[in-house]
């Protein structure tokens, strides 16, 4: 038992060379396998960047939640009236922070996309993600 909860502690070969134990050199040699295998590097590779695609949603959710709907409304209503105007929006990123300044992005594509879109509807997607 010793010599697993030291090779789980530290899986390196050398670890995994010096147990006494059958167990701990079965596994290990299993885990190089899995280690060496393209397909199962393929799988890997793609669960990792699907996890941190998820960490990035979570993390851009909570700098939304952390706004006010009235912040919103409001960041809503200065980046329709810049673009109505011709201005260009960088007079408004500069005054907002940094997470704000992706919202303004997302708000921006939907006005010039789908002109029909109201300030509410706009606010109702944004708290939807």
């Amino acid at each position: 038992m010793t010599d697993f909860l030291r090779y789980l502690e530290d899986s390196r070969d050398e670890v995994a060379d010096q147990s006494e134990s059958d167990l701990v050199r079965l596994i290990h040699a299993k885990v190089r396998a899995v280690k060496q295998s393209k397909v199962r590097e393929a799988e890997y590779m793609k669960l990792r960047e699907r996890d941190e695609e998820n960490f990035r949603r979570g993390e851009e959710k909570g700098r939304i939640e952390g706004l006010r709907e009235g912040e919103l409304l409001n960041i809503i209503w200065m980046t329709r009236s810049l673009i109505e105007k011709g201005k260009p929006l960088d007079i408004l990123e500069d005054l907002l922070e940094k997470d704000s300044v992706q919202i303004v992005k997302k708000v921006s594509g939907w006005i010039l996309t789908e002109e029909n879109l109201s300030d509410e509807e706009i606010l109702r997607r944004i708290s939807g993600q």
